[in-house]
């Protein structure tokens, strides 16, 4: 039974290699200003000294649980912490970002005011010593959306530029969420874990309230593998994105056109990628792969209610057999672009 007047929070913090930025993670969670919470730390059988770090901590907070691992990557460490959790609502920060010491008050209390199953906030990047905030493009703040509403904001937007919808962990949930007839959990195996789950949790929730607050901070780090797009990237984009169309043809077939529109812009975004860089599909296998599905889909989803005109644009181009000329166009441009800023 939920304590309404103080419900537990857990919050669930994957640890793997990350022992240059593992303490600044667990204070500023410590730190919060509500204070009744579960801390789950789970070493994904990190080779550094991240273990024993998180043993150290344990000792110095009884609200901190250590479980040790085999090493099975993001998803699997979250769904361990998921599963281990006794939190009213959980929470996840990954290991190498942190927090605002009022994160989970504030969330805590719109979840509270509103009935909301899920809240979710703003984004901070950080990069060396410059923050960048994101921006939710609402027009006023808090709103509340139903299941329906939530995802055509999350997919109506090309999901390279929406991560503060995406993420999970500028998030506060609900536990039921996690533990419907579906009991959804992360992908094992699979990059972009947020991007194959997050829109089934918005649907499963009664309501999601978004708020244009920034309490994660998250430190962007050049050797964080979605940051290094490589064919596995491209792979694992093409996976989420069809699985859009899988999930709602068997579970909310109203959806199916939002979620087509989706799909193709995520495989236009991915063969954008491979027309710019070689490197990332040597053996041309992954262009194939876009070229059937695009041939397939742009055409449909040209007349679709949820495209926006710079959608159709780039469906347009693509039908006349000019989308790789505009590819390489925009990063030729781009490229003068920085090397004009670089002379100045």
């Amino acid at each position: 039974m939920i304590n309404q007047e103080n419900p537990l929070i857990s919050v669930i913090v994957p640890v793997y290699k990350v022992e240059d930025y593992l303490d600044t993670c667990v204070k500023s969670i410590l730190n919060q200003s509500y204070q009744n919470l579960e801390i789950i730390l789970v070493d994904d059988g990190s080779p550094d000294s991240c273990p024993v770090l998180c043993d150290g901590w344990q000792k110095k907070d009884s609200r901190i649980k250590v479980i040790h691992k085999k090493n099975g990557g993001l998803s699997d460490a979250r769904n361990i912490g998921i599963d281990a959790s006794a939190g009213d609502f959980l929470a996840f920060v990954d290991s190498d970002d942190y927090i605002s010491s009022v994160m989970y008050e504030k969330l805590l209390k719109v979840a509270q005011e509103t009935n909301s199953d899920i809240v979710t906030s703003n984004l901070c990047f950080v990069s060396g010593k410059k923050k960048t905030y994101g921006h939710i493009n609402l027009p006023t703040f808090p709103m509340t959306f139903s299941p329906d509403e939530m995802l055509e904001i999350e997919l109506g937007h090309c999901l390279v530029e929406s991560a503060e919808f995406v993420t999970s962990c500028n998030k506060l949930f609900r536990r039921r969420v996690f533990f419907t007839r579906d009991r959804i959990r992360y992908p094992v195996g699979r990059l972009y874990e947020d991007a194959y789950t997050t829109y089934r949790l918005y649907y499963a929730s009664r309501r999601t309230t978004v708020i244009n607050e920034s309490f994660y901070f998250y430190v962007m780090r050049d050797t964080s593998i979605t940051h290094i797009f490589t064919p596995k990237n491209a792979w694992d984009k093409m996976g989420f994105a069809t699985s859009y169309i899988e999930w709602a043809e068997k579970s909310a077939p109203h959806l199916c056109p939002l979620m087509e529109k989706a799909a193709t812009n995520v495989y236009l975004f991915i063969l954008e990628r491979c027309v710019n860089d070689t490197s990332l599909d040597p053996e041309g296998r992954v262009r194939v792969k876009l070229k059937e599905y695009l041939d397939q889909s742009v055409k449909k989803v040209s007349s679709s209610p949820y495209a926006s005109n710079k959608d159709k644009l780039r469906y347009f181009l693509y039908r006349m057999n000019l989308y790789i000329i505009a590819c390489r166009t925009k990063c030729l441009l781009r490229m003068v672009k920085r090397k004009f800023q670089g002379e100045i």
